[in-house]
């Protein structure tokens, strides 16, 4: 609920057109970072009675904030994807929780930005994580 209200502030107060996005997308990986726990009310992805809607407002507020600015989707997916491969080396299981919950979380962020990212970024960074 705190990183709501960043977000609101964050769309509906102009700091500076370059700090908007750049902490739009510190909010998202914030919540990748806390992605294991959201699993547990389905996900940022979940619909119905039992999903958590505060945690999908924040993030897809966040998202269509970092969506504004096309190069700062790129590079907040490039960064999301350091963070996972951080977990893949520290040798966790394929299917361990914490990971596949980073995962799911990396790819719906994927989604909502694939317009925005180069084929290179699809190619290297993407396409791996999809055939792991």
């Amino acid at each position: 609920m705190i990183l709501q209200s960043v977000t609101d502030s964050v769309l509906y107060n102009l700091f500076s057109a370059d700090s908007n996005p750049s902490l739009a997308s510190r909010v998202i990986e914030t919540f990748s970072h806390l992605s294991f726990i959201s699993t547990k009310f389905g996900g940022v992805v979940a619909r119905g009675e039992g999903s958590f809607r505060e945690y999908q407002r924040a993030v897809y507020t966040a998202l269509d904030i970092v969506a504004a600015s096309p190069p700062c989707g790129e590079e907040m997916i490039i960064r999301l994807g350091l963070q996972r491969q951080e977990l893949v080396g520290k040798e966790l299981a394929d299917g361990h929780p914490v990971l596949l919950a980073v995962t799911a979380f990396y790819l719906a962020v994927v989604e909502q930005l694939v317009d925005q990212i180069s084929t290179r970024v699809l190619l290297d960074e993407v396409f791996p994580v999809c055939t792991a």
